[in-house]
């Protein structure tokens, strides 16, 4: 017996492709036209006899020979026939087809075809064998669009899980943003008054332990971004030497609380000026050198920064406009061994995932960075011995910035900005528009510290009404609220010719890429992520307050004043 291959029949038009094939089948194998029509007509009613019975056959081709004589073979075998054999149905069998009906209820169909008696060479049975299983044009179009509606339907799945996946992250970043507002906002505001040394001590670690809560919601909303493909790095001048020393004065200080040597060094021939987000970077170098200096005992950590020049090619590390660098972190701290380097740079993986394990920690901090370092064009690795220390490396590519540049661009503020910018405030009149209670406290008791003058509100249709009884200078807008939700009240604003010009400045939980664009496409002016930045906030409303609107609303305060007085 020697296979040659299987045929579905699933509609009419595989019954003629089958019997198109049977007729091919025989006229290869040497029979008579006469023979091979009869056998195609054979195959067409059988075929046609099972479909009209609800069932699809499959269709095995063999060819079964010995000295004396070889037939060409066709199993049709389908599921169970309503539970009755073939031969039950009220129909006369096409003639000469057998049907027999075998145990447990399935029903095979054998058509037999003679042939010639031959030797078939290796070449031709491959050649009978393509012949039966070559697909036409419309399977092959039926198949390519089946499997393409398969793919479609895949990617629209993957895209929906990654759309709910991201939704997810985003609520719950704002979930937890919102409570994190008021713990660090009113901690922050009762470190400002007069507490006993216990009760100071107490509401720091309060303080602290919120804060250090917050890094890990931004790694987690950091791992989110990357992970959706959604984190776009920004391209600004900055100064290389400036991002070192941040990482000095908040790395250094607790390398030191350690009692350990902290040293940072940039080799000569780094160009001085960057393009590329001295913020993304930051972020990887204090990842990499906090996790240093949590794993040392004693000893040192230090960072390095020099041209990067792979061993054995010649890539020049400068090329016209951009530079390729390379960053070291070394530390003699615990050290890893193989097995606890092997997924090191994956989410959620730790070296010691054990239950009395001494160091804490999310495990996202090293997939972060690795996805970092890959968006700014390099790679990280690490290489590391126990109880030696550890070495982690990465590289990076930036634009050759100018010192002009990055003056303009850099963000950082000193305290005598923040200063000048809390005595800008003093006199403005600002609506804070927030549905959360304590929210509203930790931004009044801010504003006032300020001199500014506060009102309070807690959704968008009590900020309209409040707004056509008064004038502002400025409305700090949470996104989320009921009644009304800041967008909508910020596009009723713009609406209004005469709060049209009106500086409404965002100031919601909601940290992701998107809110912020849609508060901008409502007419925002400016957005402010929960928790506050005191400093920051400060800023953003000195910048966007209205020139002279502290003078007048301070003048329109006295006259008002001194007519109440006069009545």
């Amino acid at each position: 017996m020697i296979a040659l291959g299987a045929m579905a029949l699933s509609q009419l038009a595989d019954v003629f492709e089958a019997r198109r094939r049977a007729l091919e089948l025989v006229r290869a194998l040497g029979g008579t036209p006469n023979r091979a029509a009869q056998f195609a007509c054979e195959v067409s009613d059988c075929g046609r006899w099972f479909l009209r019975y609800g069932r699809a056959p499959a269709v095995h081709v063999r060819i079964e020979s010995d000295r004396l004589a070889a037939l060409l073979v066709l199993e049709f075998s389908a599921a169970e026939l309503s539970g009755t054999r073939f031969n039950a149905f009220n129909a006369p069998a096409p003639a000469p087809v057998a049907f027999a009906a075998q145990h447990g209820g399935n029903t095979n169909v054998t058509l037999h075809c003679p042939v010639p008696v031959a030797v078939w060479r290796p070449e031709q049975l491959a050649a009978l064998r393509e012949l039966l299983n070559r697909q036409t044009r419309e399977q092959l179009t039926d198949s390519l669009y089946l499997k393409n509606s398969a793919l479609v339907e895949a990617m629209a799945s993957v895209e929906a899980l990654a759309r709910e996946r991201g939704q997810f992250f985003a609520n719950m970043s704002h979930e937890i943003r919102t409570p994190m507002n008021a713990i660090i906002g009113l901690s922050g505001l009762c470190l400002q008054t007069e507490l006993g040394d216990k009760q100071r001590d107490y509401v720091t670690g309060v303080n602290r332990s919120a804060r250090g809560l917050l890094l890990i919601i931004n790694d987690i909303l950091d791992f989110s971004k990357i992970d959706l493909s959604k984190l776009e790095l920004e391209q600004a001048h900055f100064r290389l030497q400036s991002s070192i020393e941040q990482i000095e004065g908040i790395t250094g200080h607790l390398a030191r609380e350690k009692d350990l040597h902290f040293e940072c060094s940039i080799a000569a021939e780094v160009p001085p000026f960057l393009v590329g987000d001295a913020l993304r970077l930051g972020q990887v170098l204090l990842n990499l050198t906090s996790n240093a200096v949590k794993f040392t005992e004693r000893g040192r950590v230090s960072v390095e920064v020099l041209l990067h020049e792979p061993a054995g090619q010649p890539v020049q590390a400068v090329a016209e406009d951009t530079v390729a660098l390379e960053f070291r972190v070394r530390d003699n701290g615990i050290g890893m061994d193989e097995v606890q380097i092997r997924g090191l740079f994956e989410a959620f993986s730790q070296a010691d995932t054990s239950s009395t394990r001494k160091y804490g920690g999310t495990g996202l901090g090293l997939a972060i960075c690795k996805g970092l370092v890959g968006l700014m064009g390099g790679r990280i690795w690490v290489q590391s011995e126990p109880g030696v220390g550890s070495c982690f490396y990465f590289t990076a590519r930036f634009g050759i910035g100018e010192a002009s540049r990055e003056l303009s661009e850099t963000g950082g503020a000193t305290a005598g900005e923040v200063t000048a910018a809390r005595a800008r405030l003093s006199g403005a009149r600002i609506l804070v528009v927030d549905d959360n209670e304590f929210n509203q406290q930790v931004v009044e008791e801010l504003l006032e510290q300020c001199g500014a003058v506060v009102m309070l509100c807690g959704n968008g249709r009590e900020a309209l009404e409040q707004l056509a009884k008064e004038r502002f200078d400025i409305v700090l807008m949470d996104g989320q609220m009921p009644v009304m939700d800041g967008l909508e009240a910020t596009r009723r604003i713009r609406a209004t010719p005469g709060l049209a010009g009106l500086r409404v400045i965002a100031m919601t939980a909601s940290a992701m890429a998107e809110d912020r664009a849609r508060c901008l496409e409502a007419g925002m002016d400016d957005f402010e992520t929960k928790p506050i930045d005191p400093a920051r906030l400060y800023l953003t409303l000195a910048k966007w307050l209205p020139a002279g609107a502290a003078v007048q609303s301070t003048a329109a305060l006295e006259t008002s004043s001194g007519v109440a007085g006069g009545g």
